[in-house]
Parts: structure tokens; C-alpha cells; sequence
């Protein structure tokens, strides 16, 4: 979501082999309206998730991807 207006909606696995092998389906949209809806359904998902427990490994590679701050922005 950018600007107030664009928004971009799309799947994506976070594994190699679906960032070097798969196809993902996604949508653009360029719409004050849609990307007012859409920033109250992510809120509202942002709102109800929870933090992971110490019990999970998330990767070294994924740690420091979702680290960037550029990447963090765009959550």
C-alpha cells in the first residue's frame, strides 16, 4: 500500500523454491476507495496477530530480510 491509492495484492510462500520456481497471482490497484478498505482490513489483521513464542526458528536469512527497514515500512 503507497500514497494513499495504490495497492498491491498478491500471494507469495516463503521458501526458495517458490521464489525461483512458482508463479504467484496478484492484483494492482490504483484507488483511494480500494486502498481505503483494504488499510482497515489490514489493520485489522495487524491488530489481531500475535507475537510468535520463543518455541519457533524463523531462519537467520528471514530474520534479517524482515530486519531492513526499508521492508518494515512496507508493512
Amino acid at each position: 500500500m503507497i500514497d494513499g491509492r495504490l495497492v498491491t495484492v498478491s500471494s507469495v510462500n516463503l521458501n526458495h523454491r517458490s521464489f525461483i520456481h512458482d508463479t504467484e497471482n496478484g492484483i494492482v490497484v490504483l484507488d483511494r476507495g480500494f486502498y481505503r478498505r483494504i488499510s482497515a482490513v489490514f489493520a485489522r489483521f495487524r491488530d489481531e496477530a500475535r507475537r510468535l513464542n520463543g518455541d519457533v526458528s524463523v531462519p537467520l536469512r528471514y530474520r534479517l530480510l524482515f530486519a531492513s527497514k526499508t521492508l518494515r515500512g512496507a508493512f
